[in-house]
């Protein structure tokens, strides 16, 4: 959750969506070009969470532009950061009928509230080095985890659920999740491996 201080500083934005300081640093605001790290929270006003992006196991990043982009004081989000350095956290109440094409979701609301915690702020060169020394990890992590499963299926000591297929393909099912499984024309993003019989 978001630390706070109590009780919050409350204030408005330039663009007058009413906001709240949990926690004010002091640290460096960011500036156009740079790219903030954080996690997100929406809340109806009834304060139950909406969507929360810890749940995706990803931290949302959001590229500052030039100040003087319109779009820069019109979203709540970009305006709300602009105020906001590393480690700071606050919220942004939203009214519904100012969002263009609010979810579904989120239409029994008079407003939903943004709650946001500022994790880190990066320049663009170092948040990409940063990204590709994680994802050569990934990567150098699942290669050592299908080698594995490789081991264990030529020792037949591989744990799985076999699926023959009506082409004859054999799979070995090793973790179902039991969520919900792509459709067609799904988008799916994955990692994958190939063995030779040999390990190679």
């Amino acid at each position: 959750g978001l630390v706070c201080q109590s009780p919050p500083s409350k204030s408005k934005l330039p663009s007058g969506y009413e906001f709240e300081s949990y926690l004010k640093t002091g640290n460096p605001l960011p500036k156009p070009g740079q790219v903030v790290i954080l996690d997100l929270e929406v809340l109806n006003e009834q304060g139950n969470i909406l969507d929360d992006s810890k749940n995706t196991g990803v931290k949302p990043s959001v590229v500052i532009p030039p100040l003087d982009k319109p779009e820069f004081n019109n979203n709540p989000i970009l305006s709300l950061l602009k105020t906001m350095g590393r480690n700071d956290s606050a919220m942004v109440r939203v009214p519904i009928d100012s969002l263009k094409t609010p979810p579904e979701n989120f239409l029994s609301n008079k407003f939903v509230d943004y709650r946001i915690k500022v994790y880190n702020v990066l320049d663009a060169n170092d948040y990409e080095s940063q990204q590709a020394m994680k994802k050569e990890q990934d990567i150098d992590k699942g290669y050592r985890k299908a080698f594995d499963y490789f081991t264990k299926y030529s020792e037949k000591t591989l744990e799985s659920t076999d699926i023959i297929l009506p082409s004859g393909i054999s799979i070995h099912l090793i973790n179902d999740t039991g969520k919900e499984k792509a459709g067609p024309g799904e988008i799916v993003e994955v990692m994958y491996y190939g063995f030779f019989r040999d390990g190679k």
